[in-house]
């Protein structure tokens, strides 16, 4: 054979080799096997092993052990068996419960804390499905109580409060399994009292009520463990109250502020953060007369009788201003006669008795001034003065004032005033 015959039976080779690869392992365990099956040679192959479970969980006897999903009470898993051997499955397997070397813990089962005595730990560990239960004990170590350098501590024992006294931290550190119990107790440091801003408020030491004053909370801040104690005290804060008179306060700090036209101003402000009050108050005006009559510069106008010389009236004042009386003169006025009936031009009407033909009336003077008695005849009144000198008279108006004016029947007239 040539060389180039053996590359290419070698070639042919190796490619059927790896195209009958998948279905010679697929029939074979093993190498030999499929070596074999391939060039139908024969060697010596390992005895089947059947797969079989063990005692414990996730043990085989024999075969490979292989873990399958637990259920709820079944721990499981696979033997898988070797050389065409069979595969075991898992079964139920009663775990009998099986205490630890230390405490509270199990060798086996599942761990169930007891309670304890004075000299032993107790637990027990239960079986699982169906196994039996073991109770497990272990003895507690004798242990004497001793004090930490803290208040309240324990290097040994048990910690036990006890009550404190006024200078002193007390505990005790109880033994174990027969061990002593140590008293402890540490001094408490003293604490001098100090007052809060705050009303009964301490920043150090214990708080004491105390009876207020009408100006003060009191309190005290006691010291601690021979620590020295502080009177405290707060202002009772108060509001602001106006006084009833100008720039006055019943309650409260006055503090003047600028005042209106009309108006007095001051503040009365609260103490301790008590509330400030805003006051004010009407200034007062006097009265004051005016030049003219019934009249006032200042105050309200009040009119009061006349005199017969002078016109007379108040001005009163205001928020509690005096009043001042008024009084003018009446000026002179002499009496003047008006040409109608009964009317003056000046003075004042006097009204006098008439006769059949004749109005009468005065026209007094004022504040001394003359008076004037003044008449005029009744207009449109016939009188016959003289039958003899066959006249009749007439009341007509005359330069201004009604007179009497005859009216002959004969030649030529007369006058009569």
């Amino acid at each position: 054979m040539t060389k180039t015959n053996s590359v290419k039976w070698v070639f042919v080779l190796s490619l059927v080799m790896l195209l009958a690869m998948p279905v010679v392992f697929a029939e074979s365990t093993s190498v030999f096997d499929w070596i074999s099956g391939l060039f139908g040679l024969s060697f010596a192959t390992a005895a089947p092993v059947n797969g079989l479970c063990g005692a414990t969980i996730n043990g085989c006897l024999s075969g490979t052990a292989v873990d399958v999903n637990d259920t709820a009470t079944l721990y499981r898993w696979n033997c898988v068996g070797s050389g065409g051997g069979t595969s075991a499955q898992s079964k139920e397997i009663k775990i009998s419960g099986a205490c630890g070397a230390t405490k509270n813990t199990c060798a086996a089962g599942t761990l169930q804390d007891t309670v304890d005595s004075s000299t032993q730990y107790k637990w027990e560990c239960k079986g699982i499905a169906g196994g039996s239960t073991a109770t497990c004990v272990a003895a507690i170590a004798f242990v004497n109580g001793v004090c930490g350098q803290s208040k309240d501590s324990c290097l040994y024992g048990t910690f036990v409060d006890k009550t404190d006294t006024s200078t002193q931290y007390k505990w005790t550190c109880a033994g174990a399994a027969g061990g002593s119990t140590a008293d402890c107790n540490k001094t408490i440091p003293a604490v001098n009292g100090a007052c809060g801003s705050g009303l009964n408020n301490c920043i150090s030491g214990t708080f004491s009520d105390v009876t207020d004053t009408s100006s003060l909370y009191k309190w005290k801040c006691k010291g601690i463990a021979g620590g020295t104690s502080v009177d405290c005290n707060m202002v009772i804060p108060v509001n602001g109250v106006c006084g009833s008179s100008i720039n006055s306060c019943k309650k409260g700090n006055i503090v003047d502020v600028n005042d209106s036209a009309t108006q007095y101003k001051w503040k009365c402000v609260g103490i301790a953060g008590g509330t400030t009050a805003d006051c004010n108050q009407m200034i007062q005006v006097s009265g004051a007369c005016g030049m003219a009559k019934n009249s006032c510069t200042a105050g309200t106008f009040d009119d009061t009788a006349d005199t017969s010389t002078q016109y007379r009236w108040k001005c009163v004042g205001l928020y509690g201003g005096s009043t001042a009386n008024c009084v003018s003169a009446i000026p002179l006025v002499n009496g003047v006669c008006s040409v109608n009936a009964n009317s003056c031009v000046a003075g004042t009407l006097e009204d006098l008795a008439d006769t059949t033909l004749q109005a009468n009336w005065r026209c007094v003077g004022i504040a001394g001034g003359a008076s004037v008695t003044c008449w005029s005849c009744e207009t449109g009144v016939l009188k016959v003065e003289s039958a003899t000198k066959n006249e009749v008279s007439v009341c007509v108006l005359n330069n201004g004032t009604y007179k009497w004016d005859p009216i002959s029947r004969i030649s030529g007239s007369c006058s009569y005033d």
